[in-house]
């Protein structure tokens, strides 16, 4: 038989009887396909975008680079060197790190500008402890919990270049002596050689004018007064003055300065006149009632006084009076210091003239004991 002829009749029914189902599972392949490579396109497009994020530092260090055509080495700080590896036909999938594009910083590696706002402060060196805002000082020093005052001129004192010999104290800066010694006189001393006394190296004294009663409130001219000013003036000294003050008021202080002035009027006065307060001694004192702004008052007054009679005025006390009876804030910034201590190295923080630095000595020249003083300053030259 002949071959059977194709007609269109045949193509009819062929295409019936399988156009449908083929139709369908053509249509449900053709839909998944579609979406497989809809996600497998969008999953290469983050992921490109991450790749190329975390490798833009390196791509801009290889583009910067100063030689022509010259490419980094295969690793360059940790990372590889991508476009080098492509060149040389060595890249590889596992060298893109795809995995680790995702980070397990939450910014993907991007900088959290409100990062700083949570860091803490950094703390100190580990071992090493932070600065003290004051230094120290052991218990019992007058400059324990003591704040220093903002104006005053402090203490610049090299106590390496002090010298003491025979009790006899004297201040050398850059070798050269600039103190002079003096001594403290009172009836208290004795009869007093005052020839002596300077050729033993005294050069100026202070002496006692006199002192207010601690009960009565009279003024009492010390009894060696006459004497002593007399006989330093003929053993050509320098002469400072001092009184032992328990005024009670501005009235009185002004009474116990002039009173000074009387006394000196005769005579030539070359170093300071000292307002010395008399202390608390008995609990009797007219001056024990006194509140630390009272008795500022009257130091003031009565230095202020003197100056105004025409002497040097300068303020007597130890550490403790300075700093702590008396308003330093005020009379430290308008008046000399007179400095009474017997330590070596006083912790006295504030510049002082006159330093009392020893009592109850033996001095060629008095009779009986008494205190060497020594002046940072040659008021008698001045």
């Amino acid at each position: 038989m002949g071959k059977r002829k194709y007609n269109d009749d045949d193509f009819n029914n062929e295409h019936h009887a399988f156009s449908f189902p083929v139709m369908v599972t053509t249509a449900i392949v053709s839909g998944v396909i579609l979406v497989i490579l809809l996600v497998v396109l969008a999953t290469n497009k983050t992921n490109s975008g991450r790749y190329n994020r975390k490798n833009t530092q390196l791509l801009n260090q290889m583009q910067a680079t100063p030689e022509s055509g010259a490419v980094t080495e295969a690793y360059d700080n940790g990372e590889k060197d991508i476009e080098k590896l492509y060149e040389e036909g060595k890249l590889r999938a596992e060298d893109l790190d795809i995995w680790d594009m995702y980070s397990d910083d939450p910014n993907g590696g991007i900088p959290n500008p409100d990062a700083s706002e949570n860091t803490p402060e950094p703390s100190a060196t580990p071992g090493e402890e932070e600065a003290s805002p004051s230094p120290s000082h052991s218990p019992g020093s007058i400059l324990e919990g003591y704040e220093l005052v903002d104006g005053i001129n402090t203490n610049t004192v090299d106590f390496k270049a002090l010298k003491l010999v025979d009790n006899k104290m004297s201040y050398s800066v850059n070798g050269r002596k600039v103190s002079q010694l003096g001594a403290m006189i009172s009836a208290d001393n004795g009869n007093i050689d005052f020839y002596t006394l300077k050729s033993n190296g005294v050069s100026f004294v202070m002496i006692k004018v006199g002192s207010r009663g601690y009960d009565s409130g009279i003024i009492n001219e010390d009894v060696n007064f006459e004497q002593n000013i007399k006989g330093a003036t003929e053993a050509g000294l320098g002469i400072g003055l001092y009184f032992e003050s328990r005024a009670v008021n501005v009235r009185e202080a002004i009474e116990e300065a002039d009173f000074v002035a009387s006394r000196a009027y005769d005579y030539r006065i070359t170093y300071p006149v000292a307002y010395v307060f008399g202390g608390k001694i008995f609990d009797s004192t007219r001056t024990d009632s006194l509140s630390e702004k009272q008795l500022t008052e009257i130091a003031d007054t009565f230095l202020a006084q003197v100056k105004l009679n025409g002497y040097t005025p300068i303020l007597y006390g130890t550490g403790k009076f300075l700093l702590y009876d008396i308003d330093e804030k005020t009379l430290l910034r308008l008046y000399d210091v007179f400095l009474s201590d017997d330590d070596p190295v006083s912790e006295f923080p504030y510049q002082f003239k006159l330093w009392r630095y020893t009592s109850d000595v033996s001095i060629k020249g008095m009779e009986k004991p008494g205190d060497y003083v020594m002046s940072l300053v040659d008021y008698a030259g001045r």
